[in-house]
């Protein structure tokens, strides 16, 4: 985890309530829905350099180092997106930590896109070729997984389940993916190390 991730994480307070196994976790917390807290925030990133993915009437999208952040039109963070680079396959990828979207942008969309789906399919996956799914969900952040997986697929992007023993499976056709929902997903310990890899590249 780079240093602007971990320290991105420890300004809003992020953890999760774990509920059994790392995988699956009872719900995320952080401080932002406090405004007070929320505009300290947003005080810490004007110190950061980004770039501007989109601006319109409804806030702006900016990439930092290893996020993405949402501002309203009130100067408020409604959605950020974490990740940090992995080596994989002897390749540089990206791995997902954590995704956030607030109520009031939930139906925001960018290029047709919702504002979690615009980073993967148009940021991410372009400039890192390889995405790896975050090793920890809420039950809203596996149905985001899930969604993706099959949106993936039926854009072409090859999709793959990786195993504890680093074995890939490849995910052809989201009926198989559906096939391996507890294979993906399951409770006991066997699945701490279960995640899905999406690329623009064969593996």
């Amino acid at each position: 985890m780079t240093s602007f991730t971990s320290e991105f994480h420890t300004k809003i307070n992020a953890k999760y309530s774990v509920k059994a196994v790392p995988q699956r976790v009872d719900y995320f917390t952080h401080d932002l829905h406090d405004p007070i807290k929320n505009k300290e925030f947003v005080t810490w990133l004007a110190s950061k350099e980004h770039e501007t993915l989109f601006l319109n009437k409804e806030g702006e999208l900016r990439l930092y180092d290893t996020a993405f952040v949402f501002l309203d039109t009130e100067n408020k963070v409604v959605f950020f997106y974490t990740f940090h680079p992995i080596p994989f396959n002897n390749h540089s990828a990206i791995q997902e930590d954590h995704i956030e979207t607030f109520k009031q942008v939930q139906n925001v969309k960018i290029e047709g896109l919702p504002l979690g789906a615009y980073c993967l399919f148009k940021v991410l996956i372009p400039r890192y070729k390889t995405v790896i799914g975050a090793d920890q969900h809420t039950p809203d952040g596996e149905r985001w997984s899930k969604r993706q997986v099959k949106e993936a697929i039926d854009k072409g992007f090859h999709v793959y389940l990786i195993n504890e023993k680093g074995t890939l499976y490849n995910a052809a056709t989201f009926k198989e993916v559906e096939i391996r929902t507890e294979y993906l997903w399951g409770w006991d310990e066997e699945h701490r190390s279960r995640l899905v890899i999406i690329s623009s590249n064969h593996l």
